[in-house]
């Protein structure tokens, strides 16, 4: 973003439940998170962006390009299964539907590093890391990331996109995979301009390293940013 920001407004948010974000009850549907999202961009008079997420962010931007297509100006979407989906691709879904009761998120330190170490395929420096199991950290946030588990399912939301979300992206998209993500393989997105007929134009950009290329491959995310405003 401090890259970025000499020629574009920048403007992330801490995702519902996450980090310093309200971590109070309401609609965990990534439906319903990516609404509010919305609304809060147009509260603040942005109407026209590009929208670059990763992760779960994903889910909800997912939403938000289908639902406001006239407001997508480009579409930066990383680290999320695209069409193809098996269960076996997403153990994580079982072992957080129940979380924080089963401990897994009861100790952030603990939670933070298992993960990274886990789906990470360059080193992330020790501040880096320092600075993730921070924001895991803030009261309520064990307790309100599982309720995106508890309120809808990976199945469901792969449902959503093949069914309605894909053919309703109208902007440009660029897909950033991990190249070494675990459990996304990189023939997922061989055939991605089948699946998203109605965008002008699509395109694959595989980042160095694993699920955190944003942390692993700085330079090289933002490097991609500047190619998805390009298209």
């Amino acid at each position: 973003m401090s890259a970025l920001s000499a020629g574009y407004r920048c403007i992330a948010v801490d995702l519902k439940g996450y980090g310093q974000s309200s971590t109070g009850p309401g609609d965990y549907r990534h439906e319903g998170a990516g609404e509010q999202l919305y609304a809060m961009l147009q509260q603040i008079g942005v109407t026209k962006f590009n929208l670059v997420t990763h992760d779960r962010g994903t889910v909800q931007g997912d939403f938000i390009a289908a639902n406001h297509p006239t407001s997508i100006l480009r579409y930066g979407r990383g680290e999320q299964q695209l069409y193809h989906f098996n269960p076996v691709l997403a153990p994580q879904e079982e072992t957080f539907m129940n979380a924080p009761w089963t401990g897994i998120m009861e100790d952030p330190k603990r939670f933070v590093i298992w993960v990274y170490i886990w789906v990470s395929k360059r080193p992330i420096s020790d501040e880096e890391l320092a600075r993730v199991i921070q924001e895991f950290w803030y009261p309520g946030v064990v307790r309100a990331v599982p309720r995106y588990f508890n309120s809808s399912s990976f199945r469901q939301e792969w449902l959503a996109r093949r069914s309605r979300l894909l053919a309703a992206w109208k902007c440009p998209v660029l897909i950033m995979p991990g190249y070494d993500r675990k459990t996304q393989p990189r023939e997922l997105y061989e055939n991605a301009r089948d699946y998203i007929p109605n965008a002008p134009d699509v395109q694959v950009r595989y980042m160095p390293g694993g699920h955190f290329w944003t942390l692993e491959s700085p330079n090289e995310t933002t490097d991609a940013i500047r190619h998805l405003l390009t298209m």
